[in-house]
């Protein structure tokens, strides 16, 4: 007995020993490290312009200069990149003034290169290699980059609406020429003109394009460039032939060359309209006449203001480097759309100006960035976010619905959802208030019940006639179940949105919608799966591995096994469904084995935006230090480096995940300001605030080598808390939060339900059922069975009953009830008897399924058929 208790006793310790290990930093802490003073000397805006591998392809971000949220982003492009610039690719064609870090051809208008190479027969097509070596740098507002085959160095930096290059060519008696391209867009051009000056010191002209991802969406950007010095000669040409001393042009391929002489350093101002060639010398006369380098000293200035809304204290400086590029590049879209007189052309075609003091922004990606980016947007920049929500208003009251998917002043209705909704929800949600609220929420219900019919054959929510009579998306709308998916987050946004402005019957209206996902839980496979119009779900697993096409049919970039976790606001439901804590915990296991596999591999895929929530996930089912492991684990796929990023970064819809995650915080829920941990990047964190509140973090241990990535503990304003999310109103109020960290998980802290994350279950149907084999042949005077398999949907949901009817008198159903098992789940042989005295044909029998107050039907076929003697 005494061998036994010392043995009690040594165990004890030895735990409480452990525990304490685990809990302290495997080196000695020795105190914080400092704030950032200059975030931009921690940009490199050549991250994110490489490759990210196979899975990733093009990460498209580009590195030249622009302000935040600017009009101009005048940066180089390379031959055969649809986004403008790949790191990997030394061929320049040279810089234009428009980009976007987007999956399709677009923007790369008005383009420029500096050569000293004669005008051949084709200059349309000219490029010219460049240096990717430490001559290239890019910064903030600022980019060079150098040519080595005609030893030409060029630099960029930026205003709103200009673009300064300083182009230094080599004294060794040959011609400094520009090529300036008028019809030179990434997506190609419909139509383009170019006029160079009487004067010899400007150019003006403009470009039409758009196709967007193969959309009708159409734009026109006109701009007017002036030099520092007078060309010497010049010429134009179509796309056919060059025409020396000829000043102006009208082509799709049109453009032109200016020559000055040998040796010169070549200064040229760029400005841009949507408006017209007036619009772009207002703003040139507005924006231009600095000297260059007083224009990279403001623009330099402006971003350090700009970043230092997050100040951060870390020792690693490869994660320093990582997040402030993170955080740039999440401030460089929407972009700012009027001109310096805020004249703005609508999306009716028309002329606008836009209030007073306020900005109309455009480009929203809104299918990318309202999961993270327009949450970031809203918290740390409310007055331009609350620009970027009334931008969006103003685009409706011209075009009668919200725009998806905005590209200049069109809408192209890329990718599915409504996802413009939850992104102004989003924006609300962290902050951005002053817009016009009531008129948003007007055209988000109308898109929602009446589908939202635009301009130009465009409808924000195409079919949804057919939505709310069947109470999801069909099979026939082509991505079935990830417009379903998408529409009842959007639904639960409208819900949101409308209880805040105190319009109780909408929110309730629509927190119902935002359950119907559940409509395409398939009980039988627990996928949400693709159903068609009669009801019936594909035969089946519900993962496939489809050969053809971006993932698996009835998916938008993704699979049935990376959808199914795509229900933020109602997670705990998703859980149940799902069968429970632990089963869900070990299918997130499976799921997060690899991290970036595609879109069709069962597993995650970080490098897209479906998968963004996924690491978070362990957080509602008690396993939170999985979620501390997986996030970090997210976050060592970026890096400061051109490859740096998992994937397209979607005007910074994957760098603002990065930022989240690096301050420990991400934004679960849309629609709500609802902010999930995990353990922060650096030992200290201030987020600044409107009038002067701040949110200020310390995690100490955080940053290093050695970084200590789980959680064992929590305080808010000096209060202790188990909960793994922040309360709503720390975002208006502020607040502390200081984490202590451990180098070993804490499989205590967090773990309680009562420590998970709000979801938002009502309006929540307590079942599903499917039958998996709906026909059944059933000889006269016999019975046969039907088998349902049936979910419960919702904790404490009570027993089922099965009950039929049918047509014919002679068929009837016995009713069959039951409980459910320990993980929801129940498999019902419901019995069907067919009378001898029903003629043989084809019987449909309506089966209803019972829990509580809910309701499900299921349609089988009965084949009255007498057995073949074959004796």
């Amino acid at each position: 007995m005494r061998s036994r208790r010392a043995l009690i006793a040594v165990i004890a310790v030895t735990a409480v020993f452990m525990a304490f290990v685990a809990a302290a930093p495997r080196f000695a802490y020795d105190g914080p490290p400092q704030f950032v003073a200059n975030p931009v000397n921690h940009v490199d805006t050549l991250i994110g312009t490489g490759t990210g591998g196979e899975t990733v392809g093009e990460i498209n971000d580009f590195p030249g200069a622009s302000l935040p949220f600017g009009m101009v982003q005048y940066s180089p492009d390379t031959v055969g990149n649809y986004a403008g610039y790949n790191y990997d690719n030394s061929r320049s064609t040279g810089f234009s003034m428009t980009h976007a870090s987007v999956g399709c051809a677009a923007f790369g208008d008005i383009s420029m290169l500096p050569t000293i190479t004669p005008i051949g027969a084709q200059p349309w097509n000219a490029w010219e290699r460049i240096a990717h070596d430490d001559t290239e740098q890019g910064a903030p507002g600022y980019y060079t980059v150098r040519f080595p085959g005609t030893g030409v160095t060029a630099e960029l930096t930026a205003t709103t609406r200009t673009g300064v290059g300083r182009f230094h060519y080599p004294r060794n008696g040959r011609p400094a020429v520009l090529h300036v391209r008028s019809g030179a867009s990434l997506a190609g051009n419909s139509r383009a003109y170019i006029q160079i000056g009487n004067d010899n010191t400007t150019i003006t002209g403009w470009a039409t394009s758009g196709g967007f991802c193969s959309k009708n969406n159409v734009y026109t950007v006109y701009f007017a460039m002036k030099f520092s010095q007078p060309f010497t000669s010049y010429g134009s040409w179509d796309g056919y032939s060059v025409y020396p001393g000829a000043r102006s042009a009208v082509s799709p391929y049109s453009g032109g060359y200016v020559s000055f002489p040998a040796g010169s350093v070549l200064e040229v101002q760029t400005a841009i309209s949507y408006v017209g060639v007036e619009g772009a010398l207002a703003n040139l006369a507005a924006e231009g006449g600095k000297s260059f380098d007083d224009v990279r000293a403001a623009a330099v200035s402006e971003w350090n203001a700009t970043l230092s809304c997050i100040a951060v204290a870390g020792r690693n400086v490869g994660n320093l480097d990582t997040f402030y590029t993170a955080l740039y590049h999440s401030l460089l879209n929407p972009n700012t759309f009027n001109d310096v007189d805020g004249r703005y052309i609508g999306f009716d075609g028309a002329i606008h100006t836009v209030a007073q003091g306020r900005t109309q922004y455009t480009n929203f990606s809104d299918w990318d960035t309202y999961r993270g980016s327009a949450a970031l947007q809203g918290l740390l920049f409310p007055k331009q976010a609350s620009d970027m929500a009334q931008s969006l208003v103003n685009d409706a009251e011209q075009s009668g619905s919200f725009p998806r998917w905005a590209l200049a002043n069109s809408a192209t209705g890329e990718m599915t959802g409504d996802s413009v909704v939850p992104l102004i929800v989003n924006l609300y949600a962290f902050g951005a208030k002053d817009f016009d609220v009531e008129t948003a929420l007007h055209y988000m219900v109308n898109a929602a019940t009446k589908g939202g019919v635009g301009l130009g054959g465009y409808v924000e929510r195409p079919g949804i006639a057919t939505y709310l009579a069947l109470g999801y998306a069909p099979q026939t709308f082509g991505a079935g179940a990830s417009i379903t998916l998408e529409w009842s987050v959007d639904d639960f946004a409208i819900a949101r949105f409308a209880d805040a402005l105190g319009d109780t019957a909408t929110a309730a209206e629509f927190q119902n919608r935002a359950q119907y996902w559940q409509n395409l839980f398939n009980p039988t496979t627990r996928f949400i799966s693709p159903r068609n119009a009669m009801g019936f779900f594909r035969a089946g697993p519900g993962y496939v591995d489809s050969p053809l096409g971006f993932g698996q049919d009835g998916y938008d970039e993704g699979n049935a096994e990376q959808y199914v976790w795509w229900v933020p606001h109602n997670v705990a439901g998703l859980v149940t469904a799902l069968g429970g804590r632990t089963a869900v915990a070990d299918r997130l296991d499976r799921f997060t084995k690899e991290l970036n596999v595609g879109p069709k591999e069962p597993y995650l895929w970080a490098g897209n935006e479906p998968g963004f929530g996924v690491p978070w996930l362990y957080n509602y089912v008690g396993q939170p230090w999985k979620t501390q492991h997986t996030v970090d684990r997210v976050r060592g796929l970026f890096g400061p480096t051109p490859d740096g990023e998992p994937g397209n970064d979607d005007l910074g819809a994957m760098s603002s995940w990065y930022v989240w995650a690096a301050l420990g915080l991400y934004p679960s829920t849309p629609g709500t300001p609802v902010l999930t941990v995990a353990a922060p990047l650096f030992d200290r964190i201030i987020i600044a605030l409107p009038e002067g509140k701040s949110i200020r973090i310390s995690a100490p241990g955080a940053s290093g080598p050695n970084h200590l990535r789980y959680i064992s503990g929590l305080s808010i304003d000096g209060e202790a808390t188990d909960r793994t999310w922040l309360p709503e109103s720390i975002i208006r109020t502020g607040g502390e939060l200081k984490f202590s960290l451990a180098a070993y998980p804490n499989k205590v802290w967090g773990t309680a339900e009562s420590s998970a994350p709000p979801s938002f279950g009502a309006g929540s149907s307590a079942v599903t059922v499917n039958v998996s084999r709906p026909i059944v042949t059933i000889a006269p005077g016999t019975t046969g069975t039907v088998k349902l398999d049936a979910q419960r949907m919702i904790d404490g949901a009570g027993d089922y009953i099965v009950t039929g009817i049918t047509s014919d008198s002679g068929i009837t159903v016995t009713p069959a009830s039951g409980q459910f098992a320990s993980d929801g789940s129940a498999h019902v042989d419901v019995a069907i008897t067919v009378a001898k005295s029903v003629r043989e044909a084809y019987y449909p029998v309506l089966l209803t399924t019972k829990v509580g107050e809910s309701v499900r039907r299921s349609t089988v076929l009965v084949i009255a058929e007498a057995e073949v003697d074959e004796s």
